[in-house]
């Protein structure tokens, strides 16, 4: 509504006002060389912006709607025709369903094409008394509008290509990784909303099931542990009851001490995203996890290490707090995850909660141990993440260089349709070229070589 508000107080009522007072107060003047009066070129100017409005609308409807939303694309047309219409997002749509829309609309030698409202009679500025000219059928016309829809599908086709180059790469050196990763993160998830239900009530056979899957699991990982366990289970002033933020001084500093010494990894920031992506499930598993709750709301913030290690501490006190026993918390409060509605036994969820929090060969899960497994969940996210986003540097600049051979190519084409020399023109501003080419010549060389370099040495 915003934008239609816009457009009728901006442009539309504008344009009509200064096309009624030409045609009913100033004698209809006539457009040289057209053969159209300018009240009528008015109007047509009013009439591409009403197809421009309603091929944004089909770009909103295909691409938001059938692609991403309902999948319908996918369905109809493959993955790649899919990928192919999303990458189009952006101005490339804009310009073919603007081309597309005029050349049904305001394209040809039809009535329609002329005056939307030849039918009628009453208002005589929107019919055939308003001369139109050949604007509508004329040669240079129907190559504007060509050129559009070739430039959008063009730009479109050449997002695709960049997309299936780089993705394939970044897909291969990471995509394994980061599933495991979100895997990691939704275990840590599902224990964190777990800490705000009330107790679950397991059945007996279960109940055997899960102590026996639980030792045996337990004394595997206690094995590459060592005395990790049994040296953090005699911090007792970490375990207990007692907030992180109400901690002293040296307990937190004593936390911070097991978990060792860690930095924030360096991401190199960008102004604009990337333009292409290979798989859209892989890019908008990245954009959703990439906010202040990597592991959900029930969890808490994760904007850094120290914010995330403060929720994980709230949410082992909730554990903690929901069961009977007051020394330490037992790992069986955080194994119910592997029992199902039935009261069956999830075997292999059950091994990787125990693979990740390691808990003792007794069961017990203290909070430093439970922090420690928290936390390599965090800065192994937030390293792979940072890994993702920097290897993204050297496919932007790859990127830009295909980027200038491509409009280049393609501006000229799009010249020679239109009817005009590319090469006359570009005689015509040659000598500044060549003088600009001169100063930057060494430059461009030294990056171009050390652009190829990164590319062919990179992983």
């Amino acid at each position: 509504w915003k934008y239609a508000k816009w457009l009728i107080s901006v442009f539309i009522l504008p344009l009509l006002i200064i096309a009624t007072i030409l045609f009913y107060g100033a004698g209809n003047p006539m457009l040289r060389d057209t053969g159209a009066s300018v009240s009528w070129v008015c109007l047509f100017i009013l009439r591409n912006l009403i197809t421009f409005s309603l091929g944004k609308f089909t770009e909103v409807v295909v691409i938001d709607y059938l692609s991403l939303r309902r999948r319908f694309a996918v369905k109809v047309f493959g993955p790649h025709f899919a990928l192919l219409i999303v990458q189009s997002r952006g101005w490339p749509a804009m310009c073919f369903w603007w081309g597309f829309w005029s050349m049904a609309l305001l394209c040809g030698f039809g009535r329609f094409q002329k005056h939307w409202l030849f039918y009628q009679n009453a208002i005589k500025l929107c019919n055939a008394s308003n001369p139109a000219g050949e604007v509508t059928e004329s040669s240079l016309w129907i190559s504007i509008l060509g050129s559009a829809i070739l430039f959008g599908s063009a730009v479109s086709l050449k997002r695709l290509w960049l997309g299936l180059q780089l993705g394939n790469q970044a897909y291969k050196a990471y995509g394994e990784k980061l599933a495991v990763t979100i895997d990691k993160m939704l275990l840590v998830s599902e224990v964190a909303t777990l800490s705000r239900r009330p107790p679950r009530v397991i059945d007996e056979g279960a109940g055997a099931a899960l102590d026996l899957d639980m030792s045996v699991e337990s004394r595997e990982t206690s094995q590459n542990t060592g005395q990790a366990g049994g040296a953090s289970g005699r911090q007792a002033s970490i375990h207990g009851r007692m907030p992180y933020n109400s901690l002293g001084n040296t307990n937190k500093q004593l936390i911070m001490q097991q978990l060792e010494q860690w930095e924030e990894p360096v991401r190199v920031k960008h102004e604009t995203d990337a333009s292409v992506s290979a798989v859209l499930q892989f890019r908008q598993s990245l954009s959703l996890i990439d906010s202040q709750y990597l592991f959900g709301i029930a969890f808490g913030p994760t904007t850094n290490r120290e914010c995330c290690i403060q929720s994980g501490q709230s949410v082992y006190e909730r554990l903690f707090a929901s069961q009977d026993s007051d020394d330490v918390l037992h790992f069986d409060s955080i194994a119910k995850l592997a029992i199902g509605k039935g009261g069956t036994l999830n075997r292999p969820k059950l091994k990787a909660l125990v693979r990740m929090f390691r808990p003792t060969r007794d069961g017990e899960l203290t909070m430093i141990d439970f922090l420690k497994s928290v936390d390599s969940v965090y800065k192994e996210f937030r390293v792979l993440q940072a890994s993702i986003e920097n290897a993204g540097t050297v496919d932007r600049a790859f990127e830009l260089m295909v980027n200038w051979v491509f409009y280049i190519v393609l501006w000229t084409v799009i010249l020679y349709i239109v009817g005009l020399d590319p090469l006359g023109m570009f005689l015509s501003i040659s000598s500044f070229i060549i003088g600009f080419a001169f100063m930057i010549g060494n430059a461009s060389s030294k990056y171009f070589e050390g652009l190829l370099f990164i590319l062919v040495r990179r992983p």
